[in-house]
């Protein structure tokens, strides 16, 4: 980045959960929580959570997404129930749901802790660099919202021949994370091909054409379907 730091993606090493809790703990500057509907369900995001708020330096920052419902007072009551952890017991980290994730998580939720919400009116990865920008800008205490408040129409498919496409659901935030993710960790793959072998993800365009939608699959490169 232009301003020199690492960003780190937890899923790039959930194999070895004791130095991924120790990444967070010792080196870890920010932590951004991207709130969807089952993060809170995942062992090592709220183990990561739990050390950010407990035992690190890490200014957390909350990203709540149209998806997100935080837990209810008798899950957060009962949280080694409402947390999957099939394969994976945080006690054996030193982590205990009930005591020490409790309080992390209220931390998290509390309306006091740095927030960006994400405008559901925005569509595909406009959504993402919309929420780069009020991540730089800080977020806000009450969940400074990220959007225009109004639909923003997609553009047409480009004419282009030899494209590989990245289909993904439409409207679904997590897919479409998974879809902007792939196409940067290809990009750099692909810079010695030539231009027409540009990656387009579809969620940025508009499908109402499906003749042009038809045509440009049939005229693709590859089409990489995110299920």
């Amino acid at each position: 980045s232009k301003a020199k730091q690492r960003v780190f993606i937890d899923s790039d090493n959930l194999t070895d959960l004791d130095l991924l809790f120790d990444v967070v703990r010792k080196d870890v500057e920010n932590l951004v929580v991207y709130l969807t509907r089952d993060i809170l369900r995942r062992p090592w995001c709220v183990g990561e959570i739990t050390v950010a708020f407990l035992t690190s330096k890490a200014k957390v920052t909350a990203v709540l997404t149209p998806s997100f419902m935080a837990p209810s007072t008798e899950q957060m009551d009962h949280l080694s129930e409402y947390v999957d952890q099939t394969g994976c017991n945080l006690s054996q980290y030193g982590i205990f749901l009930e005591d020490h994730s409790k309080v992390a998580l209220m931390k998290l939720l509390d309306p006091s802790t740095r927030s960006v919400r994400v405008d559901a009116t925005l569509q595909g990865s406009a959504v993402f660099e919309k929420i780069v920008v009020d991540l730089i800008k800080g977020g806000g205490p009450e969940g400074a919202v990220s959007g225009t408040g109004q639909q923003e129409k997609l553009p047409p498919l480009p004419p282009e021949d030899g494209m590989i496409l990245i289909s993904s659901e439409p409207g679904n935030i997590e897919a479409t994370a998974a879809a902007s993710i792939l196409r940067l960790k290809m990009q750099e793959h692909l810079l010695h091909l030539s231009q027409d072998s540009a990656l387009c993800l579809l969620c940025d365009h508009s499908s109402e054409d499906l003749d042009a939608l038809s045509s440009c699959t049939a005229q693709a490169r590859a089409v990489i379907v995110i299920l």
